[in-house]
């Protein structure tokens, strides 16, 4: 699954890994339960424009035959998604992104494949 294998990639990418602000800005999202309306109104519509292009990868790999016909499609994107969340998020509680890699790198290319 070529898709996914891309998706964790982009996660260890300098480009997305910012040692000094974004983990403080990253768990102050994840963990605030008064965020401004217009700030949850973008998440929400971000994480729902990524679910979407995860639910359609899913499901172009069981029509392609990639992973099994039985998987349940809206159920594989949602924990593609959670996982994605958390892999992208918990790496920024460690002290460095090599540290993050070692622990948290290959998990989403690892369920990816069990879904064959």
């Amino acid at each position: 699954m070529v898709f996914f294998n891309e998706i964790e990639v982009s996660f260890w990418t300098d480009v997305y890994h910012n040692d000094d602000g974004s983990r403080v800005v990253l768990r102050e999202i994840v963990t605030s339960d008064d965020l401004p309306e217009e700030v949850v109104k973008g998440c929400k519509e971000l994480y729902d424009g990524i679910a979407g292009i995860v639910r359609d990868a899913v499901q172009g790999a069981v029509k392609s035959s990639q992973i099994r016909k039985d998987v349940d499609v809206d159920r594989a994107a949602a924990k593609a998604m959670v996982m994605m969340t958390g892999i992208f998020t918990s790496r920024h509680f460690f002290e460095t992104k090599q540290e993050a890699k070692r622990y948290l790198g290959g998990l989403l290319v690892d369920w990816a494949t069990s879904l064959r």
